[in-house]
Protein backbone atom coordinates (compact mmCIF):
# COMPACT_ATOMS: atom_id res chain seq x y z
CA UNK A 1 0.00 0.00 0.00
CA UNK A 2 2.75 2.62 0.76
CA UNK A 3 4.40 1.77 -2.60
CA UNK A 4 1.80 2.10 -4.34
CA UNK A 5 0.74 5.45 -2.98
CA UNK A 6 4.71 6.76 -3.10
CA UNK A 7 4.20 5.32 -7.23
CA UNK A 8 0.96 7.80 -7.42
CA UNK A 9 2.73 10.60 -5.41
CA UNK A 10 5.91 10.17 -7.96
CA UNK A 11 3.31 9.98 -10.49
CA UNK A 12 1.99 13.34 -9.67
CA UNK A 13 4.98 14.92 -9.19
CA UNK A 14 6.65 14.23 -12.64
CA UNK A 15 3.20 15.12 -14.29
CA UNK A 16 3.59 18.60 -12.33
CA UNK A 17 7.19 19.18 -13.19
CA UNK A 18 6.55 18.20 -17.11
CA UNK A 19 3.72 20.38 -17.70
CA UNK A 20 5.57 23.32 -15.91
CA UNK A 21 8.73 23.02 -18.05
CA UNK A 22 6.31 22.77 -20.82
CA UNK A 23 4.35 25.87 -20.15
CA UNK A 24 7.58 27.42 -19.11
CA UNK A 25 9.09 26.38 -22.50
CA UNK A 26 6.19 27.85 -24.56
CA UNK A 27 6.03 31.34 -22.77
CA UNK A 28 9.90 31.57 -22.93
CA UNK A 29 8.83 31.95 -26.86
CA UNK A 30 8.90 35.65 -26.63
CA UNK A 31 11.32 37.77 -24.57
CA UNK A 32 8.37 39.90 -23.42
CA UNK A 33 5.93 39.32 -21.10
CA UNK A 34 3.30 37.36 -23.23
CA UNK A 35 -0.56 38.46 -23.87
CA UNK A 36 -2.68 41.16 -23.76
CA UNK A 37 -1.82 42.55 -20.59
CA UNK A 38 1.50 41.04 -20.26
CA UNK A 39 4.23 44.08 -19.60
CA UNK A 40 0.77 45.45 -16.95
CA UNK A 41 1.48 42.14 -14.95
CA UNK A 42 5.13 42.68 -15.46
CA UNK A 43 4.71 46.17 -13.65
CA UNK A 44 2.95 45.10 -10.92
CA UNK A 45 5.56 42.69 -10.28
CA UNK A 46 8.17 45.18 -10.33
CA UNK A 47 6.70 47.38 -8.18
CA UNK A 48 5.78 45.02 -5.36
CA UNK A 49 9.30 43.07 -5.89
CA UNK A 50 10.70 46.59 -5.49
CA UNK A 51 8.91 48.50 -3.13
CA UNK A 52 6.61 46.28 -1.27
CA UNK A 53 3.29 47.69 -2.83
CA UNK A 54 1.67 47.43 -6.43
CA UNK A 55 2.14 49.42 -9.00
CA UNK A 56 -2.16 50.13 -9.75
CA UNK A 57 -3.62 49.11 -6.18
CA UNK A 58 -5.71 45.64 -6.55
CA UNK A 59 -6.49 42.63 -4.32
CA UNK A 60 -6.29 40.15 -6.63
CA UNK A 61 -3.86 37.96 -5.44
CA UNK A 62 -1.84 36.94 -8.54
CA UNK A 63 -0.41 40.14 -8.72
CA UNK A 64 1.06 39.04 -5.30
CA UNK A 65 2.18 36.24 -6.61
CA UNK A 66 3.88 37.13 -9.75
CA UNK A 67 5.54 39.65 -7.51
CA UNK A 68 7.21 36.82 -5.36
CA UNK A 69 8.88 35.29 -8.00
CA UNK A 70 10.03 38.76 -9.41
CA UNK A 71 11.83 39.08 -6.19
CA UNK A 72 13.08 35.83 -6.11
CA UNK A 73 14.44 35.48 -9.49
CA UNK A 74 15.52 39.39 -9.62
CA UNK A 75 13.26 39.36 -12.88
CA UNK A 76 10.14 40.67 -13.09
CA UNK A 77 8.96 39.18 -16.43
CA UNK A 78 10.35 36.14 -15.42
CA UNK A 79 8.33 35.91 -12.36
CA UNK A 80 5.43 36.37 -14.32
CA UNK A 81 6.18 33.39 -16.62
CA UNK A 82 7.20 31.29 -13.89
CA UNK A 83 3.77 32.14 -12.05
CA UNK A 84 1.78 31.44 -15.07
CA UNK A 85 3.47 28.27 -15.60
CA UNK A 86 3.53 27.17 -12.56
CA UNK A 87 -0.44 28.14 -11.76
CA UNK A 88 -1.36 26.42 -14.81
CA UNK A 89 0.10 22.99 -14.17
CA UNK A 90 -1.42 23.50 -10.71
CA UNK A 91 -4.88 23.81 -11.86
CA UNK A 92 -4.23 20.11 -13.56
CA UNK A 93 -2.78 19.02 -10.85
CA UNK A 94 -6.43 20.49 -8.86
CA UNK A 95 -8.71 18.60 -11.79
CA UNK A 96 -7.17 15.37 -10.40
CA UNK A 97 -8.10 16.15 -7.19
CA UNK A 98 -11.76 16.91 -8.03
CA UNK A 99 -12.30 14.06 -10.24
CA UNK A 100 -10.82 11.53 -7.84
CA UNK A 101 -13.22 13.20 -5.19
CA UNK A 102 -15.70 12.49 -7.68
CA UNK A 103 -15.23 9.00 -9.33
CA UNK A 104 -12.45 7.60 -6.67
CA UNK A 105 -10.73 6.46 -9.71
CA UNK A 106 -6.90 7.40 -9.51
CA UNK A 107 -6.52 6.40 -13.40
CA UNK A 108 -9.52 8.24 -14.56
CA UNK A 109 -8.15 11.33 -12.48
CA UNK A 110 -4.74 11.04 -14.19
CA UNK A 111 -6.63 11.20 -17.53
CA UNK A 112 -8.00 14.11 -16.35
CA UNK A 113 -4.41 15.57 -15.45
CA UNK A 114 -3.34 15.04 -19.25
CA UNK A 115 -6.59 16.71 -20.60
CA UNK A 116 -6.29 19.79 -19.11
CA UNK A 117 -2.86 19.99 -19.84
CA UNK A 118 -3.23 19.14 -23.44
CA UNK A 119 -6.12 21.47 -23.62
CA UNK A 120 -6.11 24.08 -26.55
CA UNK A 121 -8.42 25.94 -24.96
CA UNK A 122 -6.71 25.86 -21.18
CA UNK A 123 -2.98 25.70 -23.11
CA UNK A 124 -3.47 29.89 -23.64
CA UNK A 125 -5.38 30.85 -20.98
CA UNK A 126 -2.24 31.73 -18.49
CA UNK A 127 -0.74 33.76 -21.45
CA UNK A 128 -3.32 36.56 -21.36
CA UNK A 129 -5.17 35.74 -17.91
CA UNK A 130 -3.00 34.86 -15.22
CA UNK A 131 -5.00 36.20 -12.48
CA UNK A 132 -8.27 34.20 -14.30
CA UNK A 133 -6.33 31.09 -14.09
CA UNK A 134 -5.25 32.00 -10.57
CA UNK A 135 -9.04 31.89 -9.41
CA UNK A 136 -9.56 28.82 -11.33
CA UNK A 137 -6.97 26.97 -9.15
CA UNK A 138 -7.91 27.76 -6.07
CA UNK A 139 -11.84 27.46 -7.11
CA UNK A 140 -11.20 24.04 -8.36
CA UNK A 141 -8.93 23.03 -5.02
CA UNK A 142 -12.24 24.50 -2.94
CA UNK A 143 -14.36 22.11 -4.82
CA UNK A 144 -12.26 19.06 -4.47
CA UNK A 145 -11.57 19.94 -0.43
CA UNK A 146 -15.74 20.87 -0.27
CA UNK A 147 -16.72 17.06 -2.13
CA UNK A 148 -14.36 15.41 0.37
CA UNK A 149 -16.51 17.40 2.92
CA UNK A 150 -19.48 16.21 2.02
CA UNK A 151 -18.68 13.21 1.44
CA UNK A 152 -17.36 12.60 5.59
CA UNK A 153 -19.84 15.23 7.21
CA UNK A 154 -22.10 12.16 8.20
CA UNK A 155 -21.17 9.98 10.67
CA UNK A 156 -17.48 10.84 10.69
CA UNK A 157 -15.03 9.43 13.07
CA UNK A 158 -12.41 12.07 12.81
CA UNK A 159 -13.96 15.29 14.09
CA UNK A 160 -10.64 17.18 14.39
CA UNK A 161 -9.43 16.10 10.65
CA UNK A 162 -13.01 17.59 9.39
CA UNK A 163 -13.63 20.63 11.09
CA UNK A 164 -9.53 21.20 9.78
CA UNK A 165 -10.95 20.74 6.08
CA UNK A 166 -13.87 22.95 6.69
CA UNK A 167 -11.38 25.38 8.09
CA UNK A 168 -9.20 25.04 4.53
CA UNK A 169 -12.36 25.45 2.57
CA UNK A 170 -13.06 28.85 4.09
CA UNK A 171 -9.49 30.10 2.92
CA UNK A 172 -9.91 28.70 -1.01
CA UNK A 173 -13.21 30.49 -0.61
CA UNK A 174 -11.47 33.54 0.66
CA UNK A 175 -8.25 32.99 -1.81
CA UNK A 176 -11.23 32.04 -5.06
CA UNK A 177 -13.16 35.36 -3.99
CA UNK A 178 -9.89 37.93 -4.38
CA UNK A 179 -8.17 36.32 -7.36
CA UNK A 180 -11.30 36.75 -10.15
CA UNK A 181 -14.75 38.18 -10.17
CA UNK A 182 -15.39 34.80 -11.94
CA UNK A 183 -13.92 32.20 -9.85
CA UNK A 184 -15.56 34.60 -6.73
CA UNK A 185 -18.86 34.10 -8.84
CA UNK A 186 -18.11 30.23 -9.25
CA UNK A 187 -17.26 29.49 -5.57
CA UNK A 188 -20.97 31.10 -4.50
CA UNK A 189 -22.47 28.72 -6.84
CA UNK A 190 -20.22 25.89 -5.65
CA UNK A 191 -21.39 26.45 -2.03
CA UNK A 192 -24.58 26.81 -2.66
CA UNK A 193 -25.17 23.21 -4.59
CA UNK A 194 -23.45 22.12 -1.53
CA UNK A 195 -25.86 23.71 0.53
CA UNK A 196 -28.55 22.27 -1.55
CA UNK A 197 -27.09 18.93 -1.80
CA UNK A 198 -26.57 19.23 2.52
CA UNK A 199 -30.58 19.89 2.86
CA UNK A 200 -31.89 17.62 0.60
CA UNK A 201 -30.39 14.76 2.88
CA UNK A 202 -31.39 16.61 6.15
CA UNK A 203 -34.96 16.91 4.81
CA UNK A 204 -35.24 13.13 3.45
CA UNK A 205 -34.82 12.58 7.38
CA UNK A 206 -37.18 14.57 8.01
CA UNK A 207 -41.68 13.95 8.41
CA UNK A 208 -42.25 17.43 10.16
CA UNK A 209 -44.41 19.64 7.58
CA UNK A 210 -43.75 22.65 9.38
CA UNK A 211 -39.79 22.31 9.01
CA UNK A 212 -40.06 21.63 5.69
CA UNK A 213 -42.09 24.48 4.61
CA UNK A 214 -39.95 26.33 6.28
CA UNK A 215 -36.34 25.00 5.26
CA UNK A 216 -37.75 25.81 1.86
CA UNK A 217 -38.70 28.98 2.18
CA UNK A 218 -35.63 30.04 3.82
CA UNK A 219 -33.74 28.61 0.44
CA UNK A 220 -35.80 30.60 -1.98
CA UNK A 221 -35.13 34.00 0.44
CA UNK A 222 -31.14 33.31 0.31
CA UNK A 223 -31.32 32.00 -3.77
CA UNK A 224 -33.00 35.10 -4.39
CA UNK A 225 -30.47 37.56 -2.22
CA UNK A 226 -27.76 35.91 -3.23
CA UNK A 227 -28.75 36.51 -7.12
CA UNK A 228 -30.05 40.16 -6.61
CA UNK A 229 -26.40 40.46 -4.81
CA UNK A 230 -24.40 39.11 -7.63
CA UNK A 231 -26.30 41.24 -10.08
CA UNK A 232 -25.28 44.47 -8.52
CA UNK A 233 -22.10 43.42 -7.51
CA UNK A 234 -21.46 42.80 -11.31
CA UNK A 235 -23.06 45.69 -12.43
CA UNK A 236 -21.11 48.09 -9.66
CA UNK A 237 -17.32 46.36 -10.17
CA UNK A 238 -17.91 44.61 -13.98
CA UNK A 239 -20.53 46.56 -16.30
CA UNK A 240 -18.91 45.06 -18.93
CA UNK A 241 -19.99 41.61 -17.52
CA UNK A 242 -23.38 42.54 -17.82
CA UNK A 243 -23.31 43.29 -21.54
CA UNK A 244 -21.92 39.80 -22.19
CA UNK A 245 -25.37 37.96 -22.29
CA UNK A 246 -27.61 38.35 -25.72
CA UNK A 247 -30.61 37.30 -24.35
CA UNK A 248 -33.18 36.45 -26.56
CA UNK A 249 -31.13 35.49 -30.13
CA UNK A 250 -27.75 34.22 -30.16
CA UNK A 251 -25.27 34.94 -32.75
CA UNK A 252 -23.25 32.15 -33.64
CA UNK A 253 -21.16 33.42 -36.31
CA UNK A 254 -20.10 36.73 -34.00
CA UNK A 255 -17.57 34.34 -32.33
CA UNK A 256 -14.65 36.25 -33.94
CA UNK A 257 -13.00 36.71 -29.86
CA UNK A 258 -13.48 33.44 -29.02
CA UNK A 259 -11.90 32.49 -32.43
CA UNK A 260 -8.48 34.88 -31.55
CA UNK A 261 -8.50 33.63 -27.82
CA UNK A 262 -7.85 29.88 -28.67
CA UNK A 263 -8.63 29.22 -32.45
CA UNK A 264 -9.77 26.71 -34.52
CA UNK A 265 -8.96 24.03 -32.16
CA UNK A 266 -10.03 25.61 -29.57
CA UNK A 267 -13.44 26.43 -30.67
CA UNK A 268 -14.16 22.50 -31.54
CA UNK A 269 -12.92 21.66 -28.31
CA UNK A 270 -15.15 24.11 -26.41
CA UNK A 271 -18.42 22.92 -28.90
CA UNK A 272 -17.43 19.44 -28.15
CA UNK A 273 -17.50 19.41 -24.43
CA UNK A 274 -20.71 21.63 -24.44
CA UNK A 275 -22.59 19.34 -26.44
CA UNK A 276 -21.27 16.49 -24.30
CA UNK A 277 -22.23 17.58 -21.24
CA UNK A 278 -25.85 19.15 -21.95
CA UNK A 279 -26.11 15.47 -23.30
CA UNK A 280 -25.31 13.52 -20.23
CA UNK A 281 -26.86 15.76 -17.94
CA UNK A 282 -29.72 15.02 -19.86
CA UNK A 283 -29.62 11.67 -19.55
CA UNK A 284 -28.27 11.93 -16.14
CA UNK A 285 -31.70 13.88 -14.89
CA UNK A 286 -30.42 14.72 -11.77
CA UNK A 287 -30.54 18.46 -10.78
CA UNK A 288 -27.60 19.48 -9.30
CA UNK A 289 -25.55 18.46 -12.66
CA UNK A 290 -27.75 20.08 -14.79
CA UNK A 291 -27.56 23.15 -12.83
CA UNK A 292 -23.21 22.84 -13.11
CA UNK A 293 -23.57 22.80 -17.09
CA UNK A 294 -26.07 25.30 -17.71
CA UNK A 295 -23.72 27.60 -15.36
CA UNK A 296 -20.86 26.35 -17.15
CA UNK A 297 -21.28 26.20 -20.86
CA UNK A 298 -24.78 29.17 -20.17
CA UNK A 299 -26.22 29.36 -23.94
CA UNK A 300 -27.10 33.13 -24.14
CA UNK A 301 -23.41 34.53 -24.08
CA UNK A 302 -22.90 37.18 -26.59
CA UNK A 303 -19.51 35.53 -28.68
CA UNK A 304 -18.69 39.07 -29.86
CA UNK A 305 -17.61 40.37 -25.72
CA UNK A 306 -14.84 39.73 -24.49
CA UNK A 307 -16.29 38.82 -21.09
CA UNK A 308 -18.41 36.70 -22.42
CA UNK A 309 -15.48 34.37 -24.52
CA UNK A 310 -13.40 34.19 -21.25
CA UNK A 311 -15.94 32.56 -19.45
CA UNK A 312 -16.40 29.67 -22.22
CA UNK A 313 -12.50 30.11 -21.74
CA UNK A 314 -13.39 29.07 -17.74
CA UNK A 315 -15.59 26.67 -18.96
CA UNK A 316 -13.03 24.08 -20.14
CA UNK A 317 -10.93 23.39 -17.18
CA UNK A 318 -14.19 23.60 -14.78
CA UNK A 319 -16.51 21.39 -16.72
CA UNK A 320 -13.49 18.94 -17.32
CA UNK A 321 -14.21 17.11 -13.94
CA UNK A 322 -17.65 16.72 -14.74
CA UNK A 323 -17.62 15.42 -17.66
CA UNK A 324 -15.19 12.58 -16.58
CA UNK A 325 -17.95 12.26 -13.59
CA UNK A 326 -20.45 11.37 -16.16
CA UNK A 327 -18.27 9.65 -18.19
CA UNK A 328 -17.34 7.35 -15.64
CA UNK A 329 -21.24 6.74 -15.00
CA UNK A 330 -22.15 6.24 -18.50
CA UNK A 331 -19.43 3.34 -18.86
CA UNK A 332 -20.58 1.80 -15.40
CA UNK A 333 -21.30 -1.52 -15.99
CA UNK A 334 -21.34 -1.39 -19.61
CA UNK A 335 -17.82 -2.27 -20.50
CA UNK A 336 -15.23 -4.74 -18.48
CA UNK A 337 -12.85 -2.88 -16.09
CA UNK A 338 -10.01 -4.04 -18.49
CA UNK A 339 -11.77 -2.18 -21.26
CA UNK A 340 -12.49 0.89 -19.42
CA UNK A 341 -8.52 0.78 -18.30
CA UNK A 342 -7.08 0.14 -21.45
CA UNK A 343 -9.69 3.24 -22.80
CA UNK A 344 -8.21 5.43 -19.87
CA UNK A 345 -4.11 4.41 -20.53
CA UNK A 346 -5.05 5.35 -24.05
CA UNK A 347 -6.37 8.92 -23.79
CA UNK A 348 -3.48 9.44 -21.48
CA UNK A 349 -0.91 8.23 -23.43
CA UNK A 350 -2.19 10.30 -26.24
CA UNK A 351 -2.44 13.26 -24.10
CA UNK A 352 1.11 12.45 -23.10
CA UNK A 353 2.20 12.89 -26.71
CA UNK A 354 0.34 15.92 -27.66
CA UNK A 355 1.60 17.89 -24.51
CA UNK A 356 4.80 18.32 -26.31
CA UNK A 357 3.18 20.22 -29.04
CA UNK A 358 1.22 22.63 -27.30
CA UNK A 359 4.21 25.23 -27.37
CA UNK A 360 2.30 25.58 -30.98
CA UNK A 361 -0.49 26.63 -29.69
CA UNK A 362 1.43 30.22 -28.61
CA UNK A 363 2.28 32.63 -31.21
CA UNK A 364 4.07 35.74 -29.93
CA UNK A 365 3.05 37.81 -33.48
CA UNK A 366 -0.46 37.69 -31.52
CA UNK A 367 1.24 39.73 -28.66
CA UNK A 368 0.92 43.65 -28.90
CA UNK A 369 4.06 44.87 -30.88
CA UNK A 370 6.20 44.93 -27.39
CA UNK A 371 9.48 45.45 -28.89
CA UNK A 372 8.41 48.16 -31.20
CA UNK A 373 7.11 49.55 -28.29
CA UNK A 374 10.21 49.45 -26.42
CA UNK A 375 11.82 51.66 -29.39
CA UNK A 376 9.31 54.26 -28.93
CA UNK A 377 9.89 54.85 -25.40
CA UNK A 378 13.68 54.32 -25.39
CA UNK A 379 14.34 58.35 -25.67
CA UNK A 380 11.97 59.51 -23.61
CA UNK A 381 12.83 61.22 -20.43
CA UNK A 382 10.44 63.05 -18.05
CA UNK A 383 10.71 64.41 -14.78
CA UNK A 384 9.72 62.09 -12.08
CA UNK A 385 6.62 64.32 -11.35
CA UNK A 386 5.82 64.04 -14.57
CA UNK A 387 2.54 62.33 -16.15
CA UNK A 388 2.43 60.38 -19.63
CA UNK A 389 -0.92 59.99 -21.10
CA UNK A 390 -0.24 56.74 -23.82
CA UNK A 391 -2.48 54.09 -25.14
CA UNK A 392 -3.18 51.08 -23.36
CA UNK A 393 0.19 48.38 -23.42
CA UNK A 394 2.27 51.47 -24.35
CA UNK A 395 1.63 53.00 -21.42
CA UNK A 396 2.72 50.30 -19.38
CA UNK A 397 6.11 49.36 -22.09
CA UNK A 398 6.73 52.63 -20.53
CA UNK A 399 5.73 52.32 -16.77
CA UNK A 400 7.99 49.05 -16.23
CA UNK A 401 11.02 50.67 -18.42
CA UNK A 402 11.55 54.37 -16.84
CA UNK A 403 11.15 53.44 -13.03
CA UNK A 404 7.59 53.16 -12.51
CA UNK A 405 7.03 56.53 -13.44
CA UNK A 406 3.23 57.08 -14.15
CA UNK A 407 1.41 56.74 -17.58
CA UNK A 408 -2.22 56.63 -18.16
CA UNK A 409 -4.39 55.64 -21.04
CA UNK A 410 -7.12 57.83 -19.81
CA UNK A 411 -6.94 61.50 -19.31
CA UNK A 412 -6.42 62.46 -15.78
CA UNK A 413 -9.10 62.31 -13.18
CA UNK A 414 -7.03 63.96 -11.05
CA UNK A 415 -5.33 67.72 -10.57
CA UNK A 416 -2.09 67.54 -12.48
CA UNK A 417 -0.27 70.97 -13.74
CA UNK A 418 -0.10 71.17 -17.61
CA UNK A 419 3.40 71.91 -17.99
CA UNK A 420 3.64 68.32 -16.07
CA UNK A 421 1.65 66.38 -18.35
CA UNK A 422 2.78 65.08 -21.38
CA UNK A 423 1.49 62.22 -24.40
CA UNK A 424 2.40 59.94 -26.80
CA UNK A 425 0.31 61.21 -29.27
CA UNK A 426 -0.96 58.92 -32.63
CA UNK A 427 -1.32 59.75 -36.31
CA UNK A 428 0.19 62.93 -36.69
CA UNK A 429 3.62 64.88 -37.23
CA UNK A 430 5.49 67.25 -35.63
CA UNK A 431 5.59 69.23 -38.51
CA UNK A 432 1.30 69.89 -39.16
CA UNK A 433 1.28 71.02 -35.58
CA UNK A 434 3.69 73.40 -35.69
CA UNK A 435 2.17 74.83 -39.02
CA UNK A 436 -1.19 74.69 -37.30
CA UNK A 437 -0.04 77.06 -35.03
CA UNK A 438 2.30 79.85 -36.75
CA UNK A 439 2.81 82.44 -34.78
CA UNK A 440 0.83 82.78 -31.58
CA UNK A 441 1.13 81.99 -27.93
CA UNK A 442 3.60 78.67 -28.45
CA UNK A 443 5.58 79.81 -31.36
CA UNK A 444 8.45 80.89 -29.22
CA UNK A 445 9.11 77.37 -27.47
CA UNK A 446 6.74 75.02 -29.61
CA UNK A 447 10.05 73.10 -30.28
CA UNK A 448 10.30 72.22 -26.96
CA UNK A 449 6.97 70.91 -26.41
CA UNK A 450 6.57 68.57 -29.02
CA UNK A 451 9.41 66.34 -30.81
CA UNK A 452 8.81 63.78 -33.43
CA UNK A 453 9.53 59.83 -32.47
CA UNK A 454 9.06 58.15 -35.62
CA UNK A 455 6.69 57.76 -38.47
CA UNK A 456 3.95 57.16 -36.02
CA UNK A 457 4.61 59.14 -32.90
CA UNK A 458 5.02 62.49 -31.18
CA UNK A 459 5.53 63.10 -27.65
CA UNK A 460 3.62 66.27 -27.03
CA UNK A 461 3.22 68.62 -23.95
CA UNK A 462 -0.78 67.98 -23.07
CA UNK A 463 -1.76 71.68 -23.37
CA UNK A 464 -0.36 72.10 -26.66
CA UNK A 465 -1.98 69.19 -27.54
CA UNK A 466 -5.59 70.23 -26.46
CA UNK A 467 -4.67 73.45 -28.25
CA UNK A 468 -3.34 71.87 -31.16
CA UNK A 469 -6.89 69.45 -31.68
CA UNK A 470 -8.91 73.11 -31.40
CA UNK A 471 -7.48 74.69 -34.16
CA UNK A 472 -6.86 71.66 -36.51
CA UNK A 473 -10.03 71.17 -38.94
CA UNK A 474 -13.03 69.78 -37.30
CA UNK A 475 -12.68 66.08 -39.15
CA UNK A 476 -9.16 65.66 -38.55
CA UNK A 477 -9.60 66.45 -34.98
CA UNK A 478 -12.49 63.71 -34.44
CA UNK A 479 -10.16 61.07 -36.38
CA UNK A 480 -7.24 61.90 -34.01
CA UNK A 481 -9.80 61.25 -30.95
CA UNK A 482 -9.40 57.36 -31.00
CA UNK A 483 -8.02 54.54 -28.68
CA UNK A 484 -4.78 54.98 -29.77
CA UNK A 485 -5.04 58.85 -28.88
CA UNK A 486 -6.57 58.71 -25.25
CA UNK A 487 -9.42 60.84 -24.82
CA UNK A 488 -11.96 60.01 -22.60
CA UNK A 489 -11.39 60.36 -18.75
CA UNK A 490 -11.57 56.59 -16.66
CA UNK A 491 -15.13 54.77 -15.91
CA UNK A 492 -16.84 54.80 -12.55
CA UNK A 493 -16.00 51.42 -12.15
CA UNK A 494 -12.11 51.83 -12.76
CA UNK A 495 -11.85 54.81 -11.13
CA UNK A 496 -13.51 53.63 -7.71
CA UNK A 497 -10.40 50.57 -7.97
CA UNK A 498 -7.54 53.64 -7.64
CA UNK A 499 -6.27 55.72 -4.55
CA UNK A 500 -6.98 58.78 -4.79
CA UNK A 501 -4.11 61.52 -5.65
CA UNK A 502 -5.96 64.81 -5.47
Amino acid sequence: MIKKRFVKFTLLVFGFALVFCVRLFMLQKSSHPNGLDGYFYALQAKSFAETGRLENPSHEIGYYICGAFAFVTKNPILGVKIWAAASSALVSLAIFFVVFALAKKFSLSFAGFFLSAVSPTFSVMGINFINNQTGILFLLLYVALLLQVAQQIHGSQHKIRLILRILLCVMLFALSAVSHKVSFVFAILATFLFAIHFVLILLKKCSNQKVLLVVKIAFAVIFGTVGIFLVYFFRRQSPRFMNAFSLPFVNLKNCAQLLNYVGFAGVIEIGFYALALYAFAIFKREFLPAVLVLALYFPFWNLGQDMASRMLLNAVPLGLPLFLWFLNDFFAGKLSRSAVKKLIFTVSGLSFILLFFTPNLYNPKKDPPYSYYRRVVKNIELDDDCLLIAHLGLNHVYTYYKGLKDALNWLPDFYMPLEKTWRIAYGVDSERIKSVFGKNEFAGFIDDLVQQIDSRYVLIREDLWQAYLAREESEISETLKNWFNPHEVRPNFIRRKKISRG
